[in-house]
Formats: C-alpha cells, structure tokens, sequence
C-alpha cells in the first residue's frame, strides 16, 4: 500500500496516480517533465510493488515520445501501450524513439515482473529492450521493435546501428510474445557473447512464442522488412530456451534459430509449425528472402532439440548440426506445407550433420538423433552425415509422405561421407533420385 505522503508528491509532479489500482497515467509526449513516460518509470521505480503506467495521449496517431536516455526500469511495471485510445493492435501504436546516443529504449536491471506491451521500439543503438542477467520473470509482448511505418514505406533500424538487436536477455524465465521484430541484426540475443570468454554466467528457461520475427507483422512477407543476421541466436551459457508455439522466423540473413556454444544445452525449437522460411499458415514458402539455413547448432553446443517445426524455402538447408553431441531432430515437416501434402521448393538439403570435425581425440561420439522426420523434396539430399560416428536415422518419411505420395529428394535419400557405424530402422522410402543411402568413404554403417 503506498503511503499518503508518496501518493501527494506523486499528484505534485503532475501525475495521474490512482493509489488503489497503483496507476500512473501518461498524458503527453514531452521528453520529461509531469505526465511524461520518463517521469512515470522514473517514480515508479521508488515504489516495489507491480504498477501500470497507462497513456491517454492526444490526437489520433500514431504517437511519437522522444526518448534521449534509455529508459531504466528497476522495479516491476506494467507499461501498457495498449490503453492508449485508438491503438488498433498494428500500426496505430505509440512509438519511442531515441535520439543519438541512445542504446537501449528500455532497460531492465535489479527486479523481476515488468511487462512492457503494445508499444513500438525504434532508432537505438544497442537493443530495443535489455534484460540484464539480475532481472528475471519480464514479459515483452504484442510490440514491433526495430521497424516503423512511414509515409514513404518501413524504415529499418539497422541504418542507425548495422549491429543492433531486438531483445537482448542474460536473466531467466523471461517471455517474448506476439512480438514483431524486424529491421536488425539478431532479432533476440540470449546469454553472453560467444566470441568473448564466457563468465559461466547461466541464462535459462527464457520462452519465445508466437513471434514474427524478420517478418511483417502478418508473417506472410519479408518484403521491406528482415533482419541482417540471425532471428533467435543463442551465446553461451543458454539452457532450457523454449522456442516453440507458432513463432514464423524468416528473412534473415544467416539462420532463423543459433545454437552456438559448447555451454548450451537442453534448448527446445518446437511446435513452429508455421515457421522457418514458412509463412504464417504453413501453407507455401514466404513471399520475399527467407534464411540461409532453418536452425544451426553448433561449437559443440550438446543436448538441444528440435521437433514438430515446418520448415522450407531456406537457402542452404533445413536443419544443420555442424558440431556437437545429443542434439535430437525429430517429427520435424522438411519441404513440405504443414498438411504435408504439397511440396516447398527452394531447400537445397533437408538435414544435414557434420559432427565430428571438433572432436578431440579419444572422446567417445554420443550419437545425434534423426527421428521421425518428414524429409521430401529437396534439390540435394534428405539427409546427409559428414565425419559422422554413430548417429541414429529412424523412422523418418524420406522423399515420401506418410501416405505414400512420393515428394522425391532429388539425389539420396540420405547421404553418408567419411561417417562410421551410423544406424537406422523402420525407414519409409519414396524414389529418391539416386536412391536410399549413398556411401563415400565410409563403413559399418546400417541405414534401412
């Protein structure tokens, strides 16, 4: 309950403050002052419970609010863009944009529980919301960060800062949801740089669902939008990351989702059905440039999965696993539409493993698992394994439906060079151009 003496300086500031629901209401779009959003965080930050900072500002938008620091929060708030009269949940929406200097718009240190909701996020250097590794339990949801709609078409953030992000996290259990990033280089960062020594510091179990990021908003183009680099990366020290529930990843420059360090683990991409080069619907290859590769793991990053996605249309591949070891693919839809009755072009390879090229000498393999996979329709191969030891193929649909409507993998069905003592059961072949299992250099493997 906040004292009497707290809520009179509050209304002396100029606030709209209701003591009972412990509501601050934004009135104008000045940069500071009474009814500004800087005065609001910044009296919501001497108070510890939850608060809600509402808007309620003039004319009919889109609103524009200057932002010329970043804007700490360091206590639990709820900034709630969607209260303000005459959004209409695209781009009718208040915008905070910084002027130079500007890293972040938001960032988040020393507390758990902030929401931030309905805004939009542009012209900033560093991320569009920073999660620092003491903050845990935030919500990023229904936002656009990285892009604005203009008179004369989208502008990007990247001009301003080629190396920008969305959302940067180092916390746990924090939530990106319904959230359309566009417009710069990763569109969320998670953990620690991975090309600087890593702390040891953990981040985990952070959820990313129903997202659309290097999309339009729609997730049915990348048409003037897309991001430069990566749509979800993961730096070091990323464990149990829950990617999954109809997020749709396209347009980036390199892959959708990275996995990119020995200290990740246990990170789950799954239930994207509508995902990875896809449109929203699942239906065809997503209009305009879609990734170069669906997911990467790599740099020996062990034990992470991904299951039940539909992915197609990316560059260079579907799935890759370029280093590292229990990492599981499975009942994952590779080239064909969600009802896996159409084929989708433009994929050169459906799953690709190349595992062993960092391993130490005299360290056991612990094999990869490729399970259960639909893979059909690709220019090279279904699947391939390069310097491979003792992975597993079972029970996968290659070149072929689960109802037996043929969708040929141009060459093999799955494609095996200086790998050893790979195995495999209960395989379901359709034509494949040169047939089932091709062999180079490679013996005791097992595949049927």
């Amino acid at each position: 309950m906040n004292s009497p003496r707290i809520c009179t300086l509050l209304l002396a500031a100029g606030f709209s403050f209701n003591s009972a629901r412990g509501d601050y209401v934004v009135t104008n779009t000045n940069t500071q002052g009474p009814g500004s959003l800087l005065d609001a965080i910044t009296s919501s930050n001497t108070i510890s419970s939850l608060k809600t900072i509402r808007f309620n500002l003039p004319g009919s938008g889109p609103w524009t609010i200057t932002i010329m620091s970043s804007l700490h929060a360091l206590a639990p708030v709820f900034i709630d863009g969607t209260t303000q009269p005459g959004y209409d949940g695209a781009f009718n929406r208040i915008y905070l944009e910084g002027t130079a200097g500007v890293n972040e718009i938001f960032f988040l240190q020393a507390h758990d529980g902030t929401t931030i909701k309905g805004l939009g996020l542009y012209n900033y250097n560093v991320n569009g919301v920073t999660i620092w590794n003491d903050s845990n339990w935030n919500f990023v949801d229904d936002d656009y960060i990285g892009f604005k709609k203009t008179a004369n078409g989208i502008v990007l953030n990247t001009p301003r800062s080629p190396d920008c992000a969305g959302v940067g996290i180092q916390g746990n259990y924090n939530k990106v949801r319904r959230t359309t990033i566009s417009g710069v280089y990763n569109g969320i960062n998670v953990g620690e740089a991975i090309e600087k020594p890593a702390t040891g510091l953990v981040s985990h179990d952070n959820l990313f669902e129903r997202n659309r990021i290097g999309t339009d908003p729609t997730g049915q183009t990348t048409v003037g939008y897309g991001n430069t680099s990566t749509g979800i990366f993961l730096g070091a020290g990323v464990q149990s990351s829950w990617i999954g529930g109809y997020n749709v990843i396209a347009g980036n420059g390199r892959s959708a989702v990275e996995i990119l360090h020995s200290s990740d683990s246990e990170n789950r991409i799954y239930y994207n059905y509508l995902y990875l080069g896809v449109n929203d619907g699942g239906t065809k290859v997503i209009t305009g440039s879609s990734n170069n590769l669906g997911v990467l793991i790599g740099n020996a990053a062990k034990n992470n999965g991904a299951w039940g996605n539909v992915i197609a249309g990316n560059r260079y591949g579907g799935v890759v696993v370029a280093s590292g070891d229990g990492n599981w693919i499975w009942n994952n839809t590779i080239g064909l539409d969600k009802a896996q009755t159409h084929a989708l072009g433009g994929q050169p390879s459906g799953i690709v493993l190349n595992v062993d090229t960092m391993r130490s000498p005299g360290i056991a393999p612990v094999r990869n698992s490729i399970e259960g996979n639909m893979v059909c329709n690709h220019s090279l191969n279904g699947i391939e394994i390069y310097n491979g030891v003792g992975n597993g193929v079972y029970n996968n649909w290659i070149g072929r439906n689960s109802a037996g409507v043929p969708f040929s993998n141009a060459n093999w069905g799955v494609y095996l060079q200086d790998s050893n003592y790979n195995t495999g059961t209960g395989n379901a072949w359709g034509s494949n151009g040169l047939g089932r299992v091709g062999l180079i250099r490679s013996t005791g493997n097992g595949i049927n």
